[in-house]
């Protein structure tokens, strides 16, 4: 399946207009961008906070999810939001979009392609497995 799971840390940067949606699915011509329903929970969970990181989630969760990007659900059980992205990404041999290096950094250890944000070039770089 060509997919790109897009990831909390990116849509962020996209809330806080650091990153703009239109370039990234521009740069990953060919894919679908996705969320997952563990990114749609975690940003749920961060719109309760009182907080510029809550207002941001609010504002994803109204104008971005299902509006702009599909949410899509695998069976992925795991410890952590990011283990369930991972998991999801896996089974569908999905690229993951992140801003978030400890997230790259076990997705290349689980042989998962990544493509990661480079706030030099105001884009995401990639897919790739490793890093150079």
């Amino acid at each position: 399946m060509n997919v790109a799971i897009l990831d909390t840390s990116i849509l962020l940067l996209v809330a806080k207009r650091e990153l703009n949606l239109d370039r990234i699915l521009e740069q990953l011509a060919g894919l679908r961008a996705v969320a997952t329903k563990p990114v749609v929970e975690e940003l749920a969970k961060l719109s309760r906070e009182h907080s510029e990181r809550g207002r941001l989630a609010s504002w994803l969760l109204e104008t971005i999810v299902n509006n702009v990007v599909d949410v899509i659900e695998e069976d992925c059980h795991g410890d952590s939001f990011d283990d369930r992205i991972l998991c999801t990404a896996e089974k569908l041999g999905a690229v993951v979009v992140t801003a978030d290096l400890e997230m790259a950094k076990k997705a290349r250890r689980r042989g998962i392609k990544v493509a990661i944000f480079r706030r030099s070039k105001r884009g995401v770089e990639g897919p790739y497995n490793t890093f150079s």
